[in-house]
C-alpha cells in the first residue's frame, strides 16, 4: 500500500494544488497521469507487455473522456507533455521493481 501511494503521491500532490489554483486542465491531466500510473503499477503483477499496453492507452482515454465530461480543452502541447510523463514515470516504477528495489507488489 505504501508502494503504491508513492507512486502517485507527485501526481496527487500537483493535482490537489492544480485544484486549489483553479487550474481545472492541469488538475485534470495530472489526475489522469496518476490513475493511469497507479493502475498500471497495480497491474505488473500480471504481465509487463499487458501493463505498458495499458498505460500507453490508459493516459489519453482518461483524459479524452475528463475533457468531454468537464468541457474544457486542454493545450495539445500540455497532453502530450502529459502522456510522456506518464510513461516515463511508469518505467521508472517498473525499472524499480524489475530489479528488485521495490518494495514486492
Amino acid at each position: 500500500m505504501v508502494f503504491f501511494l508513492a507512486v502517485v503521491l507527485p501526481f496527487l500532490v500537483l493535482t490537489v494544488y492544480a485544484l486549489w489554483r483553479k487550474r481545472i486542465e492541469t488538475a485534470l491531466l495530472s489526475g489522469s497521469a496518476g490513475i493511469a500510473v497507479l493502475t498500471g503499477t497495480a497491474l505488473l503483477t500480471f504481465d509487463a507487455g499487458l501493463t505498458l499496453l495499458t498505460v500507453l492507452l490508459l493516459t489519453p482515454l482518461l483524459q479524452w473522456t475528463g475533457e468531454k465530461v468537464l468541457g474544457i480543452q486542454p493545450d495539445r502541447n500540455e497532453e502530450t507533455i502529459w502522456v510522456v510523463s506518464t510513461v516515463l514515470s511508469f518505467l521508472a516504477v517498473w525499472s524499480v521493481v524489475r530489479m528488485s528495489l521495490g518494495v514486492s507488489i
